[in-house]
């Protein structure tokens, strides 16, 4: 188990939320959680660490004609959002919250 939450991702779909664990041989799932309204649960037992001390991004994904795209995401550097999508591999900062 992580000792923080950093390598984690929550996908969220109409029906369900998936968290994924990052590893080198890449995504597993670890568990998936109903959505209820706009929130999702996930218990303590599935990532340790204090919430307050991780960085956080949200990443809309959109499917056009069959084809994935990025719709939004939180943007935290002084580049538009244009110019960091035009950047390969994306790469993204988090948002982290104050203390």
């Amino acid at each position: 188990m992580a000792e923080s939450g950093w390598e984690y991702t929550l996908r969220i779909y109409k029906d369900k939320a998936v968290l994924c664990k990052y590893s080198s041989d890449g995504d597993s799932i670890v568990s998936d959680f109903p959505v209820n309204g706009a929130s999702v649960l996930i218990p303590q037992k599935y990532i340790r660490g204090n919430p307050v001390n991780w960085g956080y991004q949200a990443v809309i994904v959109s499917e056009i004609d069959g084809k994935k795209i990025i719709a939004d995401f939180l943007n935290q550097s002084a580049k538009t959002k244009e110019a960091v999508l035009s950047e390969k591999p994306f790469q993204s900062s988090v948002v982290r919250l104050r203390k």
